[in-house]
């Protein structure tokens, strides 16, 4: 049996704040949007399996764009790492 994984980098956009430091500004956004609705219609183009996400942004995870985008590909299942101790950001 043949598993079609796929990664994606959301590709968030990076903003400086007063301090010159970056953090990201926005990634996937709310389903409607065309940030949300193109990431859905490549994916689901794609057509994987399992899918890997990468540059979700906290405003992702806490108004769950990311949820919304797996149940509208119809993937049954979502882990989302944990941001402490995480290799990267």
């Amino acid at each position: 049996m043949a598993i079609r994984v796929a990664t994606f980098n959301i590709g968030a956009h990076f903003t400086t704040n007063s301090g010159g430091f970056y953090y990201p500004d926005y990634s996937l956004r709310a389903p409607g949007t065309p940030d949300h609705d193109s990431v859905r219609d490549i994916l689901g183009r794609i057509d994987a399996d399992v899918v890997a996400l990468q540059e979700i942004h906290n405003a992702d995870i806490s108004g769950n764009h990311v949820i919304a985008l797996a149940t509208s590909l119809g993937y049954p299942h979502v882990f989302i790492a944990p941001a402490t101790n995480a290799f990267d950001t």
